[in-house]
């Protein structure tokens, strides 16, 4: 076998899985078994996959990739802010030196705005 065929090495790496997206994963598999002969499929190869994909996409069409609007999506709904108010977060998080991950900027700006209202509420007791 040449260095190009061998097989690469695997680590083991652990994710926490909805249930509903694990039972998604246990019918794909069950599925793919049935319709791929003579290749033996595993859950790690549908996932390896399925990763691969993502990454490239994303790699080839940054914020308009799949990965990024399903993240996006994702980002909206944990903080529940507008898609107007998260594309004006994003124009401003883009301004800044260096990239800064969408939700380490938010939380900041939360943290940073709550800091602001604390302080406003201690000098108006005066």
């Amino acid at each position: 076998m040449s260095d190009s065929e061998k097989i690469p090495e695997k680590e083991k790496v652990t994710f926490n899985l909805s249930k509903d997206l694990q039972g998604q994963l246990e019918e794909a598999w069950l599925k793919l078994r049935g319709d791929i002969n003579g290749c033996r499929v595993t859950k790690t190869l549908i996932v390896e996959n399925a990763i691969k994909m993502a990454i490239n996409d994303y790699e080839h069409n940054g914020s308009d990739s799949q990965l990024s609007r399903v993240l996006s999506s994702e980002v909206r709904m944990t903080f529940k802010c507008s898609k107007a108010l998260c594309d004006e977060l994003d124009r401003r998080r883009k301004l800044l030196p260096g990239r800064v991950p969408r939700n380490q900027f938010m939380v900041e700006l939360l943290a940073k705005s709550l800091s602001d209202l604390m302080t406003d509420d201690e000098n108006t007791d005066d």
